[in-house]
């Protein structure tokens, strides 16, 4: 037996076979991916300090061009890079997209790597293959985080203290300030232009810092773009003397920081007052201090927000109410959304009835979500009432195609239906999925809001009798028929499983016992295929109203051969008992007792055999994925115990029943390191002097290669295929292996890359 090693199998079986002063003097190993380069990844510092000292790992760059240093930045190992540089590692080496250690420190926010590599000489405004910068790349962010959460605005002041260009511009053109703006952060924003960044910078599609924040409606940056010298938009600091002392809670403080010249609207942090502090501490007297001392009550900050949003997000109602009196804007929005939506977001009634009081906008959209409509799904079901009785539009239909009472009906809000029926909601506005509130309610099994919709002029649809059918209604069934639903086809909806006081009502109520769906089937095939659940009751009344007993689907499968094939004995016992069809075979050739053979079913040969059936073997085939044999298996098997040996090895259960007097079975099992993407398929045999030649042939499984390239490789593996054939006087079987389909190799087999 050969054993295949590479890489750090290899590498690893030499270490512990070597001595322990044989490390240093391994070659480099012929490898990409080396332990150090895994070690700098993973911020395992015990083991980089094995290979660092070693320079043919030092600064190796793996497949994706990557050198440890690099891999140990994006991943914010600090202790690792330090070590790697201390050791010798190339502070500026480029890998992919020409990205040094910095670069991807920076994209990944990891500040006190950067501050470390910065002083360690690093190049701060070394640049991509794309012209993107450390700093651009931090404001940008990372598209896919590495290691422990990043600090962008830790990040922004390392490289503007040690000289990084601010104008640059990267991909598509984009400065660093064009991508703070779109983080809504004063504190990226205000230190970049301090440092001298253009506003007015354009990138290649024409835009702006400043257009940027227009048209993403940042009131305040774009304030402060046009004229970052204003003093009242000024960030004096994260914090000031009036905020820390409104922090503190006592109005004997912020007065006296009042009184000694502090600008009562001085921003710290994110562009923030000290009012919108005081706000969000639910600080009432701090409030009214603050306005009687000039404060603005509308101010906003870097993602405009107003003192009252800071109030109705935390539900504090007695600032909510202080702000509205004092003639707060209750329509401000941020990024598009006012008060009264981060209000009913977070659930706060007397909130949102008080800015709803004062003139709130019911009628607001989110991401294609009505306000209305989120606060259905989300409740309080008071919030959603407020809303209705203010105006909230109740037809409006979200991205998903439903309406607000659709969203009622499906949680079982019976209120807040009758509020949106009181309104004007329509019962029967249908859904992407023509799906309408009556259906949903029906699916649900809130009885109440079905009986209320229809009540209300509710449209029957055979799309609403389905969904009480598969309620198991049948009440709300019988009703709906009444009301006008479509009985024709609806058992093929209720089997195979409904009960049987489902299929009285539908056939009593004019239901067709042989109606037939996309595959042929009959109501009477649907329930035979039923496997152990189909009901033997439910067969037979459907055969006393009419059901065709011999009817076939597409593949030629009667009720009869459904059964046999799925062991239902009782179904079958009544199928024969009233004279179905024991010849009727399927499209491959198979009748009821062939399929029962297969299946080793004795009960169901007993029944078959007794009903007149006769044993014919010929045409029994099994085929599938899963033996469990390791060994490929190609032979033809023509005695009882080599037969039931073979089941016990590759299946680990009882053969089925072979007359091996006059019949043989050719048996193709790959094994398990079988090339998986591909099928056996059997030709018809020829005779010739003397021998019967039985022909396979290895076909590329279409379904299975689409499985790979889309989830990888699936779990089944052990491909099978085992044929009956009849026996002749004085000729010889033997099973040989023809071409097929691709280059798959004649056995033994190789085994595939992923088990070597």
């Amino acid at each position: 037996m050969t054993i295949r090693m590479n890489g750090p199998l290899l590498l690893a079986t030499l270490l512990l076979a070597a001595p322990a002063f044989a490390l240093t003097m391994l070659p480099p190993p012929d490898m990409d991916h080396t332990p150090l380069h895994a070690a700098a990844k993973e911020c395992d510092l015990a083991t980089a300090r094995t290979w660092a000292a070693n320079p043919a790992y030092r600064d190796r760059k793996d497949r994706n061009d990557s050198t440890p240093l690099s891999l140990a930045a994006e991943n914010g190992c600090l202790e690792v890079v330090r070590l790697l540089v201390e050791s010798g590692a190339k502070v500026d080496a480029k890998g992919a997209f020409e990205q040094t250690p910095l670069l991807h420190a920076a994209e990944q926010g990891h500040a006190k790597v950067v501050a470390y590599l910065l002083g360690k000489g690093a190049d701060v405004n070394a640049w991509t293959k794309k012209g993107d910068t450390p700093l651009i790349l931090a404001m940008r962010g990372a598209f896919f985080h590495r290691g422990p959460e990043g600090d962008p605005r830790e990040t922004l002041e390392a490289l503007l203290k040690h000289g990084a260009e601010v104008n640059a511009a990267g991909e598509y053109g984009r400065t660093a300030l064009i991508w703070a703006v779109r983080h809504a952060d004063a504190r990226l924003v205000w230190p970049l232009l301090r440092k001298g960044a253009d506003p007015s910078a354009k990138d290649k599609d024409g835009d702006t810092a400043i257009t940027l924040a227009q048209e993403l409606k940042l009131d305040y940056l774009s304030q402060l773009l046009k004229d970052p010298k204003r003093p009242d938009l000024a960030i004096l600091g994260p914090n000031t003397p009036l905020s820390d002392a409104v922090k503190r809670g006592n109005a004997a403080d912020v007065v006296a920081v009042l009184d000694k010249g502090a600008d009562v609207n001085g921003r710290f942090g994110n562009g923030s007052t000290a009012l919108m502090q005081a706000a969000s501490m639910g600080r009432a007297d701090m409030v009214e201090l603050l306005l009687k001392r000039g404060a603005q009550i509308d101010a906003k900050n870097g993602t405009d927000f107003t003192p009252l949003m800071f109030a109705a997000s935390t539900g504090h109602d007695e600032v909510v109410k202080t702000l509205l009196a004092k003639g707060a804007d209750v329509n401000a929005s941020s990024l598009g959304r006012p008060a009264l939506v981060f209000a009913a977001m977070n659930k706060h009634l007397e909130s949102v009835r008080l800015l709803l009081e004062r003139g709130a906008d019911p009628d607001i959209i989110i991401g294609g979500t009505p306000l209305l409509t989120m606060a259905i799904k989300d409740g309080p079901a008071e919030i959603a009432g407020l809303l209705i009785a203010r105006g909230a539009p109740v037809n409006v239909v979200d991205e998903g195609g439903k309406t607000p009472l659709m969203h009622a009906c499906e949680k079982g809000d019976m209120a807040t239906v009758k509020a949106l029926l009181a309104r004007g909601g329509d019962v029967n506005i249908l859904g992407k999925d023509s799906e309408g509130a009556l259906t949903i309610a029906i699916a649900g099994g809130h009885d109440g809001i079905v009986r209320l919709l229809l009540e209300r002029g509710a449209t029957v649809r055979t799309d609403d009798l389905q969904a009480a059918i598969k309620a198991r209604n049948v009440s709300l069934a019988s009703r709906l028929i009444d009301k006008g639903a479509d009985v024709k086809d609806a058992l093929l909806t209720a089997l195979p499983k409904a009960d049987l006081e489902m299929v009285k009502l539908l056939v009593k109520k004019g239901a067709d016992p042989n109606a037939r769906d996309y595959y042929q089937k009959t109501p009477l095939i649907l329930e035979a295929g039923n496997w152990s659940d189909a009901n033997p009751e439910v067969v037979r009344h459907l055969l006393e109203h009419g059901a065709d007993i011999n009817a076939q689907d597409d593949k030629g499968m009667s009720a009869l051969l459904m059964a046999a094939g799925q062991g239902n004995a009782a179904v079958a016992q009544v199928l024969l008992a009233k004279g179905a069809d024991i010849t009727l075979t399927n499209r491959d050739g198979k009748t009821a007792w062939l399929l029962a053979a297969e299946r080793g079913d004795r009960k169901m040969l007993e029944l078959l055999e007794k009903a007149g059936a006769g044993r014919d073997y010929a045409g029994m085939s099994w085929t599938g994925y899963d033996a469990a044999m390791k060994e490929p298996f190609i032979t033809v098997v023509d005695d009882r115990t080599q037969w039931e040996d073979l089941w016990k090895r590759a299946f680990d259960k009882p053969a089925p029943i072979v007359d091996f007097d006059n019949f043989a079975v050719a048996c193709v099992f790959l094994g398990a390191e079988a090339e998986w993407l591909y099928s056996i398929h059997f030709d018809e045999p020829s005779v010739k002097d003397g021998v019967m030649q039985i022909t396979y042939r290895l076909f590329m499984n279409r379904i299975a290669m689409e499985a790979e390239r889309g989830f990888g490789r699936p779990s089944f593996g052990g491909q099978y295929r085992m044929e009956v054939y009849a026996k002749q006087k004085g000729v010889t079987m033997r099973i040989v292996k023809g071409k097929g389909e691709g280059d798959y190799e004649p056995l033994p087999l190789t085994p595939p890359p992923w088990r070597e």
